[in-house]
């Protein structure tokens, strides 16, 4: 696998970790740390694909140290999970 298809799982790992971690609802705030382990990625790693993804509108900051989908982040979630984790959604 090359390198940006490692960078695109990771962050697809660390998005369903927090839609799975909210039990599939938005603005409900979990630990970073909860997703960062649930994903099973390094605290670089996970920051870095939280980032990407609260860039985008997909994941925000309620609070120090959390985070929670978006309503916008909800439908992709959704989405990516309908169509398979190891797929490719275009964004």
């Amino acid at each position: 696998m090359s390198t940006t298809g490692v960078v695109e799982l990771t962050r697809q790992e660390f998005l369903r970790a927090v839609y799975e971690l909210t039990d599939m609802r938005a603005k409900l705030a979990v630990a970073f740390t909860d997703a960062q382990e649930r994903a099973g990625h390094s605290y670089f790693d996970a920051d870095e694909a939280c980032g990407f993804w609260a860039d985008r509108g997909i994941l925000e900051y309620p609070s120090y140290n959390q985070v929670a989908l978006t309503y916008v982040g909800l439908r992709r979630a959704r989405r990516m999970a309908e169509r398979g984790w190891g797929a490719e959604v275009p964004f």
